[in-house]
């Protein structure tokens, strides 16, 4: 969520390209009256209030065409891309989304490896060979010597200061990878311990 304080005459977040007063100041003071689902019907009533139909299969026509354009307006709650976007995201495959997300399909194996998140994980999982079987915390974090090491490897030097963490959970590059790496399958929570 962004918490930026939007002024009147500021462009509006939405990307209309109106000044924010003449485009969703008031929409925002609204949504505190109504819930979104009032919101959406409140639309689309007054959307079909200015067509006429001679059948319910172009009623339907029309309504599908509008969900599919209000599906490609950008959201602030979705910083910036639209449900479609947010969408194809999340359930296609990554050669559907080169309209938002450029890939470079002729990258070197050794600059692969040079990327920051490909690094870690090289490094984290490594490690985590090395180190088995290791024995998670009673929340199921990483034993925090182990938490600390990857904290310590992974600061670049960008960073203004170096902090002690005295749990995994004050990393956020730790913890985030972590998560990431559970969510791909490639780590295992157990009761006694992470493993690979």
């Amino acid at each position: 969520m962004i918490n930026e304080k939007i002024g009147r005459n500021d462009p509006c977040p939405c990307g209309s390209g109106k000044k924010y007063k003449h485009c969703c100041l008031g929409k925002n003071a609204q949504s505190h009256e109504e819930s979104p689902a009032q919101q959406v019907m409140g639309e689309i009533r007054e959307a079909l209030n200015s067509q006429e139909f001679d059948s319910s299969e172009e009623a339907q026509i029309f309504l599908d065409r509008f969900a599919e354009s209000k599906n490609r307006v950008p959201r602030l709650d979705f910083f910036g891309l639209s449900s479609d976007q947010v969408y194809r995201m999340m359930y296609r495959p990554l050669e559907d989304l080169e309209d938002m997300l450029r890939f470079n399909h002729h990258l070197k194996p050794g600059a692969f490896r040079d990327i920051p998140v490909v690094r870690n994980t090289l490094f984290f999982l490594t490690r985590l060979k090395d180190l088995e079987p290791l024995k998670a915390t009673v929340k199921g974090n990483l034993p925090l010597t182990f938490a600390r090491e990857l904290h310590d490897q992974f600061l670049d030097s960008s960073q203004q200061f170096e902090f002690r963490i005295r749990s995994e959970e004050e990393s956020i590059s730790v913890n985030t990878l972590r998560h990431v790496l559970r969510m791909c399958g490639w780590l295992k929570k157990e009761c006694k311990g992470v493993t690979h």
